[in-house]
């Protein structure tokens, strides 16, 4: 299994925005005579209660256009059966991505469609994301991750380290759709 890491660069900038709105002139732009003028914006912009959601719909309708599915579970995960039969995976979490899927060819052609569209940062292969570390054996077939300390002081913190917090995922697939994740033991 390969898993690789992406970052969009400015993602709620790629949003557009669906009504009018209008903003005060910003600091040092105001014309002399035009002090009372207002701004058009054309785009989304950082700051705007709308931003994240335009963002989402924007990377949402490139996705699907490109013949990936969403999760009917988790809007913020996108699927596609390859022609081999394998699946590949991306996850989205604001402007976080990670790709999963058997062939590191098929990441990399997805890659290049995703930067093509949107400004990118490839970080390769995963090894930290949201504050989890991702390790991985080769040899062994093996790919794990390691929460950050802050995780285990708020357990510590609640009396719940002795809950089991270790699960085992795995992707539960019905008439070629991906419905959700299933929690095996």
């Amino acid at each position: 299994m390969e898993l690789e890491q992406l970052d969009v660069k400015i993602a709620f900038l790629h949003g557009d925005l669906e009504e009018r709105i209008y903003m005060q002139q910003p600091e040092g732009f105001i014309e002399p005579g035009k002090k009372d003028y207002v701004c058009k914006l054309k785009r989304s912009l950082y700051g705007l209660k709308q931003s994240p959601r335009q963002w989402y719909k924007r990377f949402d309708t490139f996705m699907v256009t490109h013949g990936y599915s969403c999760c009917e579970y988790d809007c913020c995960v996108y699927y596609r059966v390859l022609d081999d039969g394998s699946l590949l995976l991306l996850t989205l979490y604001v402007d976080d991505m990670l790709i999963a899927t058997k062939s590191k060819s098929h990441i990399l052609h997805l890659k290049k469609l995703l930067s093509r569209e949107f400004d990118m940062k490839d970080l390769g292969s995963a090894k930290k994301i949201l504050g989890m570390e991702i390790h991985r054996d080769r040899k062994a077939g093996k790919l794990w991750e390691v929460h950050d300390w802050i995780y285990f002081y708020i357990l510590w913190m609640a009396n719940m380290l002795e809950i089991s917090v270790i699960v085992y995922y795995s992707i539960v697939k019905y008439r070629g759709r991906v419905h959700g994740i299933d929690r095996g033991s």
